[in-house]
């Protein structure tokens, strides 16, 4: 069940939440996330967003979407 708590905690992460959890997933191709937008809840259950970032490799603003979700320990969690 998503709680009401859970759906107030999730949908308003800030970019730099939002780039700790990438950071922490191992997504190496953007240094910093230039914007972010919460974009809707997965029949999953997972919490996504839509990003905008300075690629590392070729330089060109990219757009990338991240999922995320509480773990049982109460972490946030990123897969992209």
């Amino acid at each position: 069940m998503i709680t009401a708590e859970k759906v107030n905690k999730l949908s308003n992460l800030d970019k730099d939440q939002l780039q700790g959890a990438l950071t922490t997933a191992g997504y190496a191709m953007c240094e910093k996330l230039l914007q972010s937008k919460f974009v809707g809840i997965t029949t999953g259950g997972d919490f996504c967003y839509q990003f905008t970032y300075k690629d590392t490799y070729s330089g060109l603003l990219s757009i990338g979407k991240l999922f995320v979700n509480i773990d049982a320990t109460g972490n946030i969690v990123a897969e992209y």
